[in-house]
């Protein structure tokens, strides 16, 4: 499913503006890590961030566009994390407690429920809801290609019953300890 393009930003080329979108995410994502999506409003961020909120408007023209992009952003970060950290899991002679250990990690990140915050609330908010939908499935099939791939290079392959017992730990932690329905794993 295609990202609505109402919510699609271009980027930004000159400098300035760069800067000013890059503050304006970090401020969103800060502040949805410290007060929660609830308690979060625009007047937040653009204080957090240091510009006004026409600034904020000029960059996003919904808060819905600005809340994709903080997604994408958190998830652009947990996945240069996950590829870093999964170089070690390949390294054990227990890659099936590393790999626990792992999502165990990734499930403890600030940033990662922040994240879980905004599915939380997209639940009840269907225009929120369906422009989140392209960015988790393209970062799900990020996560699957990137462990896949990392798995093919090294000759290091999980059993289909290990890959099975993967998947489970991954949703029954997502649905028991972060009490959503989302599974974001390796497929």
């Amino acid at each position: 499913m295609p990202i609505d393009p109402t919510l699609q930003v271009p980027a930004p080329r000159q400098a300035r503006s760069v800067e000013t979108r890059r503050r304006l995410l970090e401020a969103a994502i800060a502040c949805l890590i410290e007060r929660g999506f609830a308690s979060t409003t625009t007047a937040h961020v653009c204080q957090q961030a240091g510009v006004s909120q026409g600034a904020l408007f000029k960059h996003f023209p919904t808060k819905a566009a600005l809340w994709v992009a903080c997604v994408e952003q958190l998830f652009s970060e947990l996945m240069g994390d996950f590829h870093t950290v999964f170089q070690t899991v390949l390294g054990e002679a227990d890659r099936v407690g590393a790999a626990v250990r792992l999502l165990d990690r990734c499930f403890r990140e600030p940033r990662f429920h922040a994240a879980i915050d905004l599915f939380l609330v997209s639940r009840h908010d269907s225009a929120l809801r369906e422009a989140l939908e392209p960015v988790v499935v393209a970062f799900r099939e990020s996560l699957r290609d990137e462990a896949s791939c990392d798995l093919r290079k090294r000759n290091h392959f999980f059993s289909s019953e290990c890959n099975s017992n993967l998947r489970m730990v991954a949703t029954i932690a997502l649905m028991l300890g972060r009490r959503t329905p989302l599974v974001v794993c390796v497929a």
